[in-house]
């Protein structure tokens, strides 16, 4: 009997041996789920990472239009500012009874001021040049005022 036990020991861990080979084997191939869980797993990355490329995109273009927006609001700020310097400039001549005679011309490109016309006095030069001057924002004069030629009496 003790061959028969060792026989029946023996046929009982080859038959176990090769169950446990025939599951290893069977637990490394893949079924289509498996392939399909793969192909989704691949699929899932590579449009992660195309998601990541738009996303950088998106930002450089951001960035782009902000800085577009940026340069248009400072140009649209400077134009206000202009504008502002020239009315101001204007309102204050104007409101000055020492220069009612006078037409001066008054213009502001980025802050500088251009003064011009035909005056008949220096004393208007200087005092328009000095309202000019003491207004906000104003970076620079330029003085294009010319004198009236003095009428020669005879």
């Amino acid at each position: 009997m003790n061959n028969h036990n060792t026989g029946l020991i023996s046929r009982t861990l080859v038959l176990s041996f090769l169950f446990a080979l025939l599951g290893v084997g069977a637990c490394q191939q893949e079924g289509p789920a498996e392939k399909a869980g793969k192909k989704l797993d691949q699929a899932t990355e590579k449009t992660g990472q195309q998601l990541e490329g738009v996303k950088q995109e998106v930002v450089e273009k951001t960035e782009t239009v902000k800085e577009a927006a940026g340069a248009q609001a400072q140009a649209t700020g400077d134009y206000v500012d202009d504008a502002m310097i020239t009315a101001k400039i204007k309102e204050t001549l104007l409101a000055d009874d020492f220069f009612k005679a006078t037409e001066i011309n008054v213009t502001t490109v980025n802050g500088v001021v251009t003064l011009s016309g035909v005056v008949d006095s220096e004393q208007i030069i200087d005092k328009a040049l000095s309202v000019a001057n003491s207004q906000k924002s104003v970076k620079s004069v330029q003085n294009q005022l010319k004198l009236k030629p003095v009428a020669s009496s005879q």
